[in-house]
């Protein structure tokens, strides 16, 4: 789920809705960028067919040639007129210089739904280079689990359930079994199916069933917390290693 703001328009709750949302989202851009227009990216749980609604908000992407004056006073006009949740805009050169979260988004799943893509295929140095930011995040998390006797138990608690989740967990599972395959798994089914047999499928089984209850000892909060900590450092060194492979190929 998005992040909601106070007065936000509704999102879609069906499939119709959702196109209907889409078609008038885009036939008011066509109307106001003209051919500044690039691209209509859908992201997110709907592009997957994972959407829960109406708990699942619309990640949309608008991709223009350049942002400057004109384009930010169009964009203006298009969301005082089609009255429509957030989107996000990004313009060629900011594609050219593919900050990692956008490249993240992009190679997580999308559906064009206008113009033609101008994104590069990811490639498994980029999904390595993901499973290594998000593999470092989740291995500080735990550490800090581990070490700071001084943290608040309500910081140290919100750390340790914050590994598992979507952001966390399974968006490192996901990158990993790219760099692996080639190909990154588009639903949770096919994250599921691809880690079967593996040391990472159980860990996303017992991750599954890990319960409240199951943090309220400080000896299952160690155990929880060093276990994220072991896997998040093999992962790193399995990110590290296929990009000085893709490195060694390009010298």
């Amino acid at each position: 789920m998005g992040i909601r703001v106070e007065g936000e328009p509704p999102y879609p709750t069906t499939q119709a809705e959702l196109d209907k949302y889409c078609n008038r989202f885009i036939q008011t851009l066509q109307k106001y960028l003209r051919d500044r227009l690039i691209s209509v990216h859908l992201c997110g749980s709907w592009a997957r067919g994972e959407a829960n609604p109406p708990v699942s908000d619309v990640d949309l992407m608008v991709v223009i040639d350049k942002i400057d004056e004109q384009i930010s006073g169009a964009l203006q006009k298009v969301w005082q007129e089609v009255n429509m949740g957030c989107a996000n805009v990004v313009d060629l050169p900011e594609i050219a210089a593919a900050p990692t979260e956008l490249m993240a988004m992009m190679s997580d799943c999308h559906v064009v739904l206008l113009g033609t893509n101008p994104f590069p295929s990811p490639t498994k140095e980029r999904y390595a280079q993901n499973l290594a930011d998000v593999a470092s995040t989740m291995g500080l998390y735990a550490r800090s689990r581990e070490y700071y006797h001084w943290e608040t138990n309500e910081r140290k608690l919100r750390l340790l359930k914050e590994l598992n989740t979507k952001y966390m967990l399974k968006w490192a599972l996901r990158n990993l079994v790219a760099i692996r395959t080639g190909t990154i798994p588009v639903t949770y089914a096919d994250l599921k199916r691809q880690l079967l047999g593996t040391e990472e499928g159980c860990l996303l089984h017992w991750a599954e069933n890990v319960t409240d209850s199951d943090y309220t000892t400080a000896e299952s909060q160690l155990e929880i917390s060093s276990r994220f900590s072991l896997f998040a450092q093999r992962w790193l060194e399995e990110s590290s290693s296929v990009r000085k492979n893709g490195l060694n190929k390009r010298t």
